[in-house]
């Protein structure tokens, strides 16, 4: 938390975009250490039953945030300044750092660790390196080449890494357990599906259905309204049905979302795209539940946390790199469709260059990225399908409590 902080004062007195990206580096530091140490309390306080509901009850917390977050962001930007955006952070960072201290006392044997910073490093050469080719690739020319080899090597010596470090990033023992493997896995096409259309719906909204940037965060807030309400029936499904079954319904959901958002282009007004977003975090939070809760029942005490942090590790990881991917994939439909203006949508978003248009290049221009960002969305799809085809790897007949007595470690 103390890392987050540090970054979101950081980022708001930033000069430049390069202080800016390393500033939200340190933010982003914080903000990974604090997502699954939350979830791994909860897992270490309650029971795998009581977890099913509880789960519910944070993603809850997690959505009443998400709604007023982008509203409150896009009023920051609209009627003051961008940097109030991280700075608005800070107070409630620490007024949660007290509330730790005082109801969350810890007594803990001190151990000695290790960490594994080499296993870190080839990690982000390895993803840096994938991201920039995805962005950038076509700007790149032949240095594309070298690129695609660094992050393939990047990929190679980090596996070999994580084989022989005393205490690995991402530990191979957790690859070995069915469930395990399969959660995490499928984590990484949650992931990407989730930011695939949080990055890009408002782009649509407000770019190409001319919207303000407030009614854009309105529309996104519905899949920030529909996740803990899909999370809270997930914990029912989970204790009624099974993981398998809870989890295929999540990610059947969350393809169907997809689907939806493939379409949004056609539609005349924000009320579409809201309920396709709903559809989609609806699908998000039974299918993100279901996988957390079967990662911290079929994990043993001893490493709970450390597959709780993997689980979320992925999830970020696929938010990443399908950000990356669907970029691509705008920039290249942008590429073909308007060459030589492939900054159309950062001019359909800033009021004072969209006024700047004619209304035949207007409508050129919000057509071309209408279809591009509709293409791209056929990517969620398919990253979605991703999810469901390892919901459906899920053993068939597990519920909550029943892997924490097959097993006391994995």
């Amino acid at each position: 938390a103390s890392l987050f902080t540090l970054g979101s004062l950081a980022c708001g007195f930033a000069p430049t975009m390069v202080t800016l990206i390393v500033a939200r580096a340190i933010q982003g530091l914080g903000a990974g250490g604090i997502m699954p140490i939350g979830q791994t309390i909860i897992g270490d306080v309650y029971s795998p039953a009581e977890r099913a509901r509880i789960q519910g009850y944070l993603s809850s917390m997690w959505g009443v945030s998400a709604v007023f977050g982008p509203l409150l962001g896009a009023f920051f930007v609209e009627q003051t300044s961008w940097p109030w955006v991280f700075w608005f952070n800070i107070p409630l960072a620490i007024a949660v750092m007290v509330l730790l201290s005082v109801v969350l006392p810890e007594n803990l044997k001190r151990a000695a660790h290790t960490v594994d910073v080499a296993g870190a490093v080839l990690l982000s050469i390895a993803v840096g390196g994938l991201m920039l080719l995805l962005l950038q690739g076509r700007d790149l020319g032949a240095a594309a080449w070298g690129v695609g080899a660094l992050s393939a090597i990047g990929f190679a010596a980090f596996l070999f890494q994580e084989s022989r470090a005393p205490e690995p990033l991402l530990p191979m023992i957790l690859w070995r357990d069915r469930v395990l493997r399969t959660c995490i896995s499928g984590s990484l096409f949650v992931g990407a599906t989730s930011m695939g259309v949080s990055a890009f719906l408002p782009t649509y909204v407000q770019g190409v259905m001319g919207k303000s940037a407030f009614v854009a965060g309105s529309v996104l807030s519905s899949l920030a309204i529909a996740w803990p309400i899909g999370a809270t029936s997930a914990g029912q499904l989970m204790l009624r049905t099974s993981y398998r079954t809870t989890s295929i319904i999540g990610a059947a959901i969350l393809t169907l979302g997809g689907v939806l958002m493939t379409q949004v282009q056609h539609s005349d007004t924000i009320v579409f795209p809201a309920a396709a977003a709903f559809v989609v975090g609806l699908g998000l939070g039974i299918t993100n539940s279901s996988f957390t809760v079967a990662v911290q029942d079929a994990a043993g005490w001893s490493v709970r946390g450390i597959a709780t942090a993997t689980n979320t590790f992925m999830r970020m990881l696929g938010a990443s790199v399908g950000t990356a991917l669907l970029a691509a994939v705008v920039n290249a439909s942008l590429a073909s469709r308007l060459p030589g203006a492939t900054d159309a949508a950062e001019i359909l978003v800033d009021p004072a260059r969209r006024a700047t248009l004619s209304a035949a290049d207007l409508a050129r221009f919000s057509e071309a990225v209408g279809g591009g960002i509709a293409t791209a969305f056929i990517v969620t799809i398919a990253t979605a399908l991703g999810a469901l085809a390892f919901a459906w790897r899920m053993p068939a007949d597990a519920k909550p409590g029943q892997l924490t007595q097959q097993r006391s470690s994995v």
